[in-house]
Order: structure tokens, then C-alpha cells, then sequence
């Protein structure tokens, strides 16, 4: 596990002829400013300049083409980040260019990757593994003031390239599944892709050599006896071991076949399941408020905003697992197509070998002979790359076999309860001193939960679960940890009592090796320890008076890179 710091950033426009700089306490900064005093664009573009856009920014700035370098330790070592629109630049500790990038995914992301220590590995919407960009290195610990309050996970920008990344994200950082179980499952998504490309050679070749066998001529019509005494040896060794292959494919199809039954029941269970939810919410809805007495003991329940909430959220689970049924019909629906494939190509191909078996030793022509012979030469060549795809297969398929056992071991369940237990305890802490209420606690308690409440609880039931993730993280992840960055966490208009139990719960809870930054309009009468940054100019983060000083100090770096 590595450790990131940040030590100063330098902002600077040419086309303003202005600039800005700072430095960063390595536990706790805040960074005081009203509205347009450019608190959030300084903020933001802290994460920024090592290639993680944020969700939203201010629409002015763009337009000031601003370089942005940022002076940061990985585990005590000091380094420098140059960023001018897509251009980056890494520098050492003497200030010595060592990389030079213009292409976030395919140079930045392996690039910073390394130099962070992070294995991450991600099926893009292709299914091809790939190192995911800066934003999903840093997700956990930013939480950007236009969009992470509202929805957690959700502060950076393009995350969309790959689906479904939260339960891996969440299981990354939290250390639940370990570093190497992402390089480990990177290798057998990278082996299971060059298998299927054995495989599909291996069709390839036997459809060559099936139409070759299907040609006017056939392997049977050798040059003497005793070859054509091989062949017919040969090719009943060969239609046995089609007959054995089909009868392992079609034990394959009914399998699957079984487990498409099977979900196809539990899928119409879920539909029914989710129709009678439906009609439970409506039939609450058509009664306005009136009371529901229970037929069984005469109980009086409230029909209020909360039951019928309760009924929704119930139907998205069920929504959420009639999706997971329609995921795993998919997946099936392939198993059975290509069961049905491969039973087709061998029942070609054992028709084709007692074809061949057919054909007598009767009166040839010489041009059938000769015919025949360079026909068995070419079956030769194909019989001779069957054999080395098998060999590979089976190479592949042992190491296959190997690297699953690897990954379920690295599946540890007593590490996996440790650690949600230790953010269950860590979040129900959280909750009572924000003065979180009326939440589900045992959904709360979970570690991939999302936060949905309303209202002003919301900023402080995300706040309880992202100080708890924190915490988690620097408690038992395998990866890295990062400045924790939280941009105006006073949402909602909080009253002066939570305001203070906002800031005093951040300041209380940070972790002792982690360095905080948080931003806000103030401190409602709160004295926090850290450093303070007071911006006070309006509209005007970069000021003139600073552009020289910082245009010289960035233009040593930009020299290098011209």
C-alpha cells in the first residue's frame, strides 16, 4: 500500500496574465471562500491535473487555459505533475522530466498506475481488461460540492466507460478483495481471451480439413496397402474421439439447458413478485392517507409517504434482481448456442470421417492416387496444427485452472467479515454523532450500499459513509491511500448545530495518517485546527500579481517538455 500527499499547487493562465499558489497541511487544510471567490476551482483542480476530471465545472473556466502543476510524495518521495488541457507531464524530485503524455487511458492511467502501486484491472464495455482511468484510483476520496453530496460515486467524470464498476471500486479500496486479486483476474481474463482465440483456430482447422475430406478425392485412397490400412486405422481412432467430444457437448447442452429452466421459473417468480409490489403501491396510493387496519389482529398502520417508500424500495431490489436473472438468461442463452455449435460442427465432422470409412479399396486411376496423396499430405499439415492448438489448449486450461484456485483463495470470507465488520461499527459511530436518523441501519451498515435519504440528512448520512469508507481504507486496503478532499459539506442548509457536528465529526474522525482538504463557505463559529486558506477576491482565484513568480518557476518545468 502506497501513500499519496499533496505538498503545493500552482495555477496559472497566460491568457490572464495571472496565477495562484498553495500549500497543503500533510493532516488537515480548509479552504474558506464565498460564492465565485473560486474555492471549487482550486479544489477541483487538485485531482485534475493527475487526470481525473471532475463531474462539473464552472463554465468560465475552461476558457482560461489554465496550467496547473502539482508538487506530491508517494510514500515520502517528491514528484511533480504538469497538466495544459491534455497535455501531462511527470517530473522527479530534482525537477527532471520523466515522462511526457498526451493520452489519458492508453499513457497516463498505466503510467500513474505504476508509480501509485495500483493493480486495478477493468472489462471495459468490450470485455477487454484494461486499466481504468486517474478518477477510479481516486473516486473514494473526493467528493465534489455540485454532485458527490447528492450522488456518492459519482464525482468524477467519464465513468461510464466501464458498467457496473462500483461493487469492484468498493471492493478494491476497501481491501475486501486484495491488490493481487485484480492482477490475478486481469491474467485470467487475458488467458480465457487467448483460449477463445485457440478455439477458434481449432474450427477453423477442422472445417478446412472436413472439406478437404468431403473433396472428390479422400485419405482412403492411399499409394500402397499399408497406408491404407494407417488410414482406416486412423480415422477410427479419430470417429472415436468425435463420438466421445459429442457426447461431452451434448452433456454440456443439457445442462444448460437445465439452468435456462431453471431461470427462466425464477424470472417469472421475480415478474410476479414485482406485479404485486406494483399493485400493493398503488392500491396505498388509490386510499390517500386513510389508515390500513390489518385484517389478522386489527392493528391501525399509517398509510403515510414512508410505507409507500418502504414498498418502492422493495420493488428496486426486486427490479435489481429480475436484472441479475436477465444477465445470467444471457450468459446461458450463449452456453446453449454454442452447445448447439458445437454439437453441429462434430456431428459434421464424425459424417464426414464414416464417409471416408465407406469408400472401398476398388479398381483407382493413377490421378486418384496422386490426387489422394497430396490430400492426405494437406490433412497432414492439418492434423498437425489440430494437434498443437489442442496442445496449447491444454497448456491455457491448466493455467486457467491454476490462476481460479489462486483467486478463490485470495476470496478470503474471514477478511472479507473483518472488514465489513470494522465499517458497519465505524459508520454506526458516524451516524450517531452527525445525528443521522430515521435510516435503515442494516442497509446503512453495508459496505456497498448507496445512500438515497432526502432532505438535510442526506449530506450527513453521505458524510457518515464516506468517512467510514475512509477509515476502512486506510485500516485494511491493499491499495493506495489519498488526500481526502471534501468540497462544501455544509449542503442542505444545515442548521448551526449540525453545521458544528459536520465539521467537529471530520476533524474527530480523520484517520491519523490521512491527510484531509476541505472546503466551505465557513465554519459557523467552529475553530477546526489545520491550515487555513482564506480566499476573499471575488471572481478572481489567479491574481495578477502572482503570474511572474509562478510563470517562471512553471516555465522551468515546460521548457524540459519543449
Amino acid at each position: 500500500m502506497k501513500n499519496l500527499l499533496f505538498k503545493k499547487l500552482y495555477l496559472m493562465s497566460d491568457l490572464e496574465q495571472a496565477a495562484f499558489q498553495t500549500t497543503f497541511d500533510p493532516k488537515m487544510t480548509i479552504i474558506l471562500g464565498g460564492n465565485s471567490t473560486g474555492k471549487s476551482s482550486l479544489i477541483k483542480s487538485l485531482y485534475w491535473i493527475l487526470g481525473a476530471d471532475p463531474a462539473r465545472v464552472h463554465e468560465s473556466w475552461p476558457n482560461l487555459k489554465v496550467t496547473g502543476l502539482l508538487e506530491f510524495q508517494v510514500d515520502g518521495k517528491t514528484f511533480f505533475m504538469f497538466r495544459h488541457g491534455s497535455i501531462f507531464a511527470l517530473f522527479d524530485d530534482a525537477r527532471i522530466l520523466k515522462e511526457s503524455m498526451q493520452r489519458v487511458t492508453s499513457q497516463l492511467a498505466p503510467y500513474l498506475a505504476k508509480l501509485l502501486g495500483i493493480n486495478l484491472v477493468l472489462p471495459d464495455r468490450k470485455g477487454i481488461p484494461t486499466t481504468p482511468t486517474p478518477a477510479f484510483f481516486f473516486l473514494p476520496f473526493y467528493v465534489d460540492q455540485d454532485v458527490g453530496w447528492e450522488r456518492p460515486w459519482q464525482s468524477f467524470s467519464g465513468l461510464k466507460q466501464f458498467a457496473g464498476y462500483h461493487r469492484s471500486i468498493v471492493s478494491y479500496h476497501s481491501g475486501i478483495l486484495p491488490d493481487e486479486w485484480f492482477v490475478r483476474r486481469a491474467e485470467l481474463q487475458q488467458m480465457a481471451a487467448e483460449k477463445g482465440g485457440l478455439q477458434s483456430q481449432a474450427t477453423v482447422v477442422e472445417r478446412s480439413a472436413l472439406a478437404l475430406r468431403q473433396s472428390v478425392t479422400h485419405d482412403a485412397l492411399s499409394i500402397d496397402q499399408e497406408a491404407y490400412e494407417a488410414a482406416i486405422l486412423r480415422l477410427l481412432a479419430e470417429l472415436k474421439k468425435l463420438r466421445e467430444k459429442r457426447a461431452k457437448f451434448a452433456a454440456a447442452l443439457s445442462d444448460a439447458i437445465a439452468q435456462r429452466t431453471l431461470l427462466n421459473d425464477q424470472f417469472e417468480v421475480g415478474r410476479r413478485a414485482l406485479k404485486e409490489l406494483e399493485n400493493d403501491r398503488q392500491w396505498l396510493v388509490e386510499r390517500g392517507d386513510e389508515p390500513i387496519p390489518c385484517p389478522t389482529c386489527g392493528t391501525i398502520h399509517e398509510n403515510n409517504f414512508a410505507m409507500r417508500f418502504g414498498i418502492i424500495e422493495d420493488r428496486e431490489a426486486c427490479v435489481a434482481v429480475l436484472n441479475e436473472l436477465v444477465d445470467q438468461m444471457i450468459e446461458v442463452k450463449t452456453q446453449v448456442e454454442a452447445a448447439h455449435l458445437n454439437l453441429r460442427t462434430v456431428d459434421e465432422q464424425i459424417a464426414a470421417a464414416q464417409q471416408v470409412l465407406t469408400i472401398k479399396q476398388g479398381e483407382i486411376t493413377l490421378a486418384q492416387v496422386i490426387a489422394s496423396e497430396g490430400q492426405r499430405q494437406a490433412l497432414s499439415v492439418f492434423d498437425q496444427q489440430a494437434a498443437e492448438i489442442e496442445a496449447k489448449t491444454g497448456d491455457l486450461t491448466t493455467r486457467i485452472d491454476s490462476v481460479k484456485k489462486l483467486i478463490r483463495k485470495l476470496e478470503n470470507k474471514t477478511r472479507k467479515q473483518k472488514i465489513e465488520a470494522f465499517f458497519a461499527k465505524e459508520i454506526t459511530a458516524n451516524m450517531n454523532l452527525l445525528d443521522v436518523k430515521n435510516v435503515n441501519l442494516d442497509k446503512a451498515q453495508k459496505i456497498h450500499h448507496v445512500i438515497k435519504d432526502t432532505g438535510s440528512v442526506h449530506p450527513r448520512a453521505v458524510l457518515s459513509y464516506i468517512l467510514s469508507f475512509v477509515s476502512t481504507c486506510f485500516e485494511h486496503t491493499t491499495a493506495i491511500t489519498a488526500p481526502v478532499i471534501l468540497d462544501s459539506p455544509l449542503q442542505q442548509d444545515q442548521d448551526p448545530v449540525n453545521a458544528k457536528r459536520i465539521f467537529s465529526t471530520i476533524e474527530a474522525r480523520r484517520p491519523a495518517n490521512a491527510q484531509f482538504i476541505v472546503g466551505s463557505v465557513s465554519l459557523n463559529g467552529y475553530e477546526m485546527s489545520g491550515k487555513r486558506i482564506d480566499l476573499t477576491n471575488e471572481r478572481k482565484l489567479l491574481q495578477p500579481n502572482l503570474y511572474s513568480e509562478v510563470s517562471a518557476f512553471i516555465d522551468g518545468f515546460r521548457s524540459q517538455m519543449i
